[in-house]
């Protein structure tokens, strides 16, 4: 998180490859220069005035895939991997009304867990053809009617599910990644924000904890006792 009052503060947004161990694995696009964080729209957020990633996609425009570079290497079969996060829809009520075409409740968040296929790391060239997913979970954003809520900024909520994945005895010798993207199916191009990801996993036998460096967003991955 930075103090906005810093005088070497980053401002606006930021690409994929200023921010440390977050890298784009879509296909469509160029790896590393699309914007990744942005310190604008991050009022009401636990960690306000620091930067939040700002993903986007509609039916027309899949957007980006994000995915972070420091790795768990599975130990056990039947370990359990928890997420936690907190995220603003941003922008106004009109473009997260009810009902949009397709369907209401099309705009979700999509966390998955990765290998990359033959063994290898993580990294600036990983394409998403090039990694195999062990698993996913998506949570659906309310639309625009909730009581309460005011925009652009004042709709922040959190977001987790637990054991949702569960190593198996295949994966155990491999590292896993933990991969993030926002789907969105109907016609209107949104852009928001998330915040405080958090992975937690619960080894077999021996639980201790494993912190990771701030990753522009305050994303962790640790070993939960």
């Amino acid at each position: 998180t930075e103090d906005p009052s810093d005088p070497g503060a980053v401002t606006g947004p930021n690409s994929y490859s200023n921010t440390p161990n977050w890298h784009n694995l879509n296909e469509d696009t160029p790896n590393e220069p699309g914007n990744f964080t942005q310190d604008g729209g991050t009022q009401g957020s636990p960690e306000s005035g620091g930067r939040a990633a700002f993903q986007f996609s509609n039916a027309s425009n899949p957007g980006f895939f994000a995915a972070n570079d420091t790795g768990y290497v599975v130990q056990n079969a039947g370990e359990t991997f928890d997420i936690s996060f907190w995220a603003s829809k941003h922008g106004n009520a009109g473009q997260w009304a009810d009902p949009f075409p397709p369907a209401p409740d099309v705009e979700k968040w999509r966390f998955s867990l990765l290998t990359v296929n033959g063994g290898g790391a993580l990294g600036v060239q990983t394409k998403r053809s090039e990694t195999t997913e062990l698993g996913a979970v998506e949570f659906v954003v309310p639309e625009s009617d909730v009581p309460g809520e005011t925009f652009p900024d004042e709709n922040w909520r959190s977001y987790g599910a637990n054991d949702w994945y569960i190593t198996t005895a295949a994966g155990v010798g491999k590292t896993v990644y933990l991969g993030m993207e926002f789907l969105n199916q109907d016609g209107v191009l949104v852009f928001p924000r998330v915040d405080i990801v958090k992975l937690d996993v619960t080894p077999i036998p021996e639980p201790t904890t494993l912190l990771l460096g701030s990753l522009g967003l305050a994303c962790g991955l640790r070993r939960r006792r």
